[in-house]
């Protein structure tokens, strides 16, 4: 019982000369622990296609537009090297195929195969019911101004 207590104590979070709680009132914890719980919540959903979340970022982002390497790597939120190696993958898995544009040779493009697209859009299928579980916990004028706020920390901090 006194390890217990112990242990809660120490879970106890710092009270701040605000009067907030740090690191539970620190705007980026929160931001990234929702985030965090976004995306295991959804990784499970996806286990069962054996695909994880950037594959599933890859594949959407590629769905219904064509886009470039360079566009698809701004969308999913990887770095050249690790989005290179899962486009490799997903290539040699049948799900992408690599074009090079005719006009503009420094320009790849990342199109879906018929298998791609069947699975992007199982992928998408799972994604929308997931989103709608978690939307239901906000009301309409909620999700609104939550987006108009999360768009201003996006637009304050982005390059």
């Amino acid at each position: 019982m006194a390890a217990l207590s112990a242990t809660k104590t120490a879970k106890k979070p710092t009270p701040q000369p605000d009067g907030g709680r740090f690191p539970e009132d620190y705007l980026g914890y929160q931001l990234a622990r929702a985030s965090h719980l976004v995306t295991s919540s959804l990784h499970d959903q996806f286990a069962g296609y054996g695909v994880s979340v950037p594959t599933w970022r890859i594949l959407t982002s590629a769905l219904g537009k064509r886009r470039t390497i360079t566009e698809i790597g701004q969308l999913v939120l990887m770095k050249q090297s690790a989005l290179s190696r899962a486009l490799d993958r997903l290539e040699r898995d049948g799900l992408i195929l690599r074009k090079r544009s005719e006009t503009e040779r420094r320009l790849v493009y990342i199109e879906l195969t018929p298998k791609g697209r069947k699975q992007a859009e199982q992928l998408r299928a799972t994604a929308a019911l997931h989103e709608k579980r978690i939307r239901q916990s906000l009301s309409a004028a909620d999700l609104k101004q939550l987006g108009l706020l999360l768009d201003r920390v996006i637009l304050a901090l982005a390059d």
